[in-house]
């Protein structure tokens, strides 16, 4: 089933959290599901479903929306922590034991306080005209930003308590922690939002990640270059499952 067509589905968590989301290619059941947490005040239908299919073809991929974003229920969380927490509740829901993850932008702060609080978990870190693309009847699309002031200022709230500040509920610190999980790193060559040395010198933290400059590209380079940023994941994914298969 192509993005632009898989109806949205819900569950209701431990958390009393009712989750948004969706699965591509749920036929595809010999791959571990690819887990993707969406960026600032975005929903789950901002993601390009250029990208989406791309991935789906090796694997199933599930999109959702966070906790108090979107068609999910509940209060966005004020830390990423708590974001985290919250994945893993919805995680916990469907039953994955085992899953992989990409985190675009926010949802890339997420992704690594997610590993670090279940290390048993396998974490891998003409746009708009293609968002449009989703038709699926009786069901509006969503292209709605969070609130101003509401939701976002809690994911703002997320951000500025992640800067200059270290403790359990951040990452930085951490980092060496995930020394025996694959992790790849994805950069824009000119991100003016991310710098892009701030994400290198993340990926120096982490001993083994991998990490990957898209020329020419910004902080949308998983737009700009969504065919090739799919197929990075799934040659990385395939790689780390190869390898994990070996030991």
């Amino acid at each position: 089933m192509a993005a632009q067509t898989a109806p949205t589905l819900y569950i209701r968590a431990s958390n009393s959290v009712t989750y948004a989301y969706r699965t591509i290619n749920p036929t595809n059941s010999t791959s571990l599901p690819l887990l993707m947490h969406i960026h600032f005040r975005a929903n789950m239908d901002f993601w390009d479903p250029l990208l989406l299919n791309a991935l789906a073809a090796s694997r199933p991929v599930i999109i959702f929306d966070q906790c108090g974003v979107g068609r999910s229920s509940g209060a966005v969380p004020p830390t990423y922590q708590g974001w985290a927490d919250s994945l893993l509740a919805f995680a916990d829901a469907l039953e994955l034991r085992s899953f992989d993850l990409l985190g675009f932008s926010m949802g890339g702060r997420c992704v690594q306080l997610v590993a670090l609080t279940r290390p048993d978990r396998r974490a891998a870190d003409a746009y708009w005209a293609r968002v449009h693309q989703r038709d699926v009847p009786g069901e509006e699309r969503n292209l709605t930003l969070l609130d101003r002031d509401g939701g976002a200022k809690q994911q703002i709230a997320a951000s500025i308590a992640w800067k200059g500040a270290s403790g359990p509920g951040l990452s930085w610190d951490r980092l060496h922690e995930l020394k025996d999980m694959p992790v790849l790193v994805l950069l824009g060559e000119d991100d003016a939002l991310i710098p892009t040395p701030w994400g290198q010198h993340l990926a120096e933290r982490i001993p083994g990640a991998e990490v990957k400059v898209y020329p020419g590209t910004g902080h949308g380079f998983i737009w700009q270059n969504a065919e090739e940023v799919a197929r990075d994941v799934d040659s990385f994914v395939a790689r780390a499952t190869n390898a994990a298969t070996k030991l």
